[in-house]
């Protein structure tokens, strides 16, 4: 009896507590009731996918290192040059023999060259050239005069520098970390993307609770009304009508706080999925999932999984690639300690023409004139070019050895030293993945067997509830026992849901540690999900 009374007195001061604290707070909610907008998962998805901030930010980096790769290729891009020069200069004469007081020249030079590094460090240069001189000096047997040449030299390093794995090392590894970047955005993506499921599945569980807490509360508001009518019936004392309004308005601020969590659950989701004019043009407003939780179904081994995930995470590939270009750089690095010996051979043909000016010297040079002019042109020296007259070639080697290269072994050492990062990073995934899959996958086997003890228990609880309720229709129960039980439902039918998601957000985790969640591969998962009320 002193314990009843003490229980009694206890929720009638809670009771008192919740009129001056409670009463205000469900007033305003009532006044200012949140719209309520049903969403789809795989929806949400492909929002995320346009508006992510983050993932608008991630998507930037493969394009960083894209750029990379377009500055080291560069030295191997064929290029092409022209260049003209037109000069004139007046000289005085100091003899005869410059055939005029004052020898004036004019000069036109155009030239056209074209050069090209190769894979194997192979320097190749092309150049083609045409001058044109004109002189008042009457000595000049060609005026104007016409030169042309064209010449092939081609540069070979011997040692220091060749073949594609040393001169091609700095693309090669800008490559590789183009290829990083890439698969660093598909992990980023892969983690928006679980983020979005696992929000999504908080949002259902904010749902589903505020469903229970208002059929808790229906049921606490179904006895207040029993006892009323029992009260007046002479059945029971007024008092019980205490303990019932108590319950009333415990399970009440229940759905205030569930409401609230909701909400909150939406503005998470909401981040992830939409703009920021999204936060701000609808600040009060509650998403309702539309997607059922999957039900749990038995997985494949650890075994299984452990192995899908060493093909298909983009996070290996991406640590491969990281080797792979460190390997690059060590190589080259290696090559660097070698001399330099290049092997330089050149071949040219040369031309010439022009108008040919025959003098007549019968009366001394001091009185020399021009008899006849055989006309030419540019094109006579062009044709002799062409026609591979006059040729000339060399061939010879350059040798250089620096005595003392502290900037090599300095390379080599790091190098080496990056080299075995990448090594290490790459066990490092290795075994980080290993321990992903697994605590995931121990997680998913936890949950699976958490929501069906959660199943029995609120199939329990139920027929608790509804055999105290006709024991309470006869007498035999009372108010206390009933709201307990009622209370105990409420707490397991909370567990079954909190373990429906937490199953749900397991399996998702476990898709993410395989590297089975690409956009595509997330919005085929989620297509087919039961809707809410099916």
């Amino acid at each position: 009896m002193h314990r009843m009374r003490w229980f009694i007195l206890s929720v009638t001061g809670f009771f008192g507590v919740w009129t001056a604290t409670v009463g205000p707070v469900m007033a305003q909610t009532a006044t200012s009731t949140p719209s309520v907008v049903p969403v789809r998962l795989t929806d949400l998805i492909r929002s995320a996918l346009q508006k992510n901030l983050d993932l608008q930010l991630a998507r930037l980096q493969p394009e960083f290192a894209e750029a990379t790769v377009y500055q080291e290729s560069a030295p191997f891009q064929p290029q092409l040059s022209a260049n003209f020069l037109a000069d004139s200069a007046q000289n005085p004469s100091a003899s005869v023999l410059a055939g005029a007081p004052v020898v004036e020249q004019r000069r036109t030079n155009v030239s056209l060259g074209f050069s090209q590094r190769i894979a194997w460090g192979t320097q190749i240069t092309i150049g083609l050239n045409q001058n044109r001189t004109s002189t008042n000096s009457i000595f000049a047997s060609l005026n104007p005069q016409y030169n042309s040449g064209l010449s092939i030299q081609v540069t070979q390093p011997l040692l220091r520098g060749f073949g594609p794995w040393n001169a091609q090392a700095s693309l090669r590894a800008a490559e590789k970390r183009h290829q990083q970047s890439l698969q660093a955005f598909e992990e980023a993506q892969m983690d928006l993307l679980l983020q979005v499921v696992q929000a999504y599945w908080d949002l259902v569980f904010a749902q589903k609770n505020l469903e229970v807490q208002k059929n808790s509360l229906a049921l606490a508001e179904k006895l207040l009304r029993d006892t009323e009518v029992q009260i007046e019936v002479g059945v029971k004392a007024p008092i019980e009508r205490t303990a019932a309004q108590a319950e009333v308005a415990a399970r009440r601020q229940n759905v205030v706080t569930a409401t609230n969590l909701l909400q909150a659950a939406t503005d998470r989701l909401k981040a992830l999925v939409e703009a920021i004019e999204g936060l701000m043009h609808r600040p009060g407003e509650i998403w309702q999932p539309m997607d059922e939780p999957p039900v749990p179904t038995p997985p494949d081994t650890l075994e299984t999984y452990i192995e899908a995930a060493f093909r298909e995470r983009p996070q290996l590939v991406a640590v491969q690639a990281q080797l792979d270009a460190a390997q690059y750089q060590y190589r080259a690095a290696l090559n660097q300690r070698l001399p330099q010996l290049n092997l330089v051979a050149s071949y040219s043909w040369a031309g010439l023409g022009g108008d040919q000016r025959i003098l007549d010297l019968s009366r001394g040079i001091t009185n020399a004139t021009v008899l006849r002019v055989i006309p030419g042109s540019a094109l006579d020296s062009l044709h002799q070019v062409l026609a591979g007259k006059y040729p000339t070639w060399s061939i010879g080697f350059q040798l250089a050895w620096p005595l003392r290269d502290s900037a090599t072994r300095g390379l080599l050492l790091l190098t080496e030293a990056q080299l075995q990062t990448a090594r290490i990073e790459l066990e490092r995934q290795r075994q980080n993945i290993v321990l992903q899959v697994r605590n995931a996958y121990r997680d998913l086997i936890a949950a699976q067997q958490s929501y069906e003890a959660a199943q029995a228990s609120v199939r329990l609880q139920r027929e608790k509830v509804e055999a105290e309720q006709k024991k309470l229709e006869l007498g035999l129960s009372t108010n206390f026992i009933v709201l307990q039980y009622q209370n105990d439902l409420a707490v397991a039918e909370q567990q079954l849901l909190q373990a429906q998601v937490s199953y749900a957000k397991a399996w998702a985790q476990l898709q993410r540690a395989i590297g089975r969640f690409r956009p595509e591969q997330v919005l085929q998962m989620y297509a087919n999900l039961r809707t809410v009320g099916e």
